[in-house]
């Protein structure tokens, strides 16, 4: 089974937080929130994950290639026109 995690929205309720770094990468206890559910996933036994992206995608897509240290097979599903809802994220 795969699993998806939604990173794909704004995060307008953390502005000015948010302005330049995606929600998803900011840093809580030095580690960012993408980290947190990367690892919860592991301990759950999953090793494929759909990233579901679009707000400073670039950053988010940078860090999974840098950062892949949950020996994880991570796609990530790019809403480059702007945010198009969960359901056609998952296509």
């Amino acid at each position: 089974m795969d699993a998806m995690i939604l990173a794909a929205g704004q995060g307008t309720r953390m502005l000015p937080l948010t302005e330049k770094t995606p929600k998803s990468l900011l840093k809580v206890g030095g580690h960012s929130m993408l980290d947190y559910h990367l690892s919860m996933l592991v301990e759950l036994g999953f090793k494929k994950v759909v990233i579901n992206i679009s707000h400073l995608h670039e950053q988010i897509d940078e860090y999974v290639k840098n950062n892949n240290h949950h020996r994880l097979d991570i796609d990530l599903s790019v809403e480059e026109s702007g945010p198009i809802g969960t359901a056609e994220g998952i296509r």
